[in-house]
């Protein structure tokens, strides 16, 4: 796994998470999403991972292209809470 917090202040990370296998509850491996404009960003962003360097982790590159789907976030002002998709997801007090 990528390390996600400075690629995300940087606007490449999109999403990473573990995948579990059907019957699993055990991650088998894991999926980081990031923008780049080519192969090449992202192996240089890939080979640079802390992981990928020891030889802890290995990685596999894929293009891919969003379709489908859609994306909700609700912030309101007011009290300071956050919907995403109608779940509540953090509120302050």
């Amino acid at each position: 796994m990528l390390v996600p917090f400075p690629l995300e202040r940087k606007d490449i990370l999109f999403v990473v998470g573990p995948m579990f296998e059907e019957a699993g509850d055990i991650p088998v491996r894991g999926m980081i999403i990031i923008r780049t404009s080519s192969f090449d960003e992202a192996r240089k962003i890939a080979d640079d991972n802390l992981f990928h360097k020891a030889g802890l982790r290995t990685y596999m590159l894929d293009r891919g292209i969003v379709n489908e789907g859609s994306f909700t976030v609700k912030i309101p002002y007011s009290d300071q809470s956050m919907t995403l998709a109608d779940e509540p997801i953090k509120e302050h007090v």
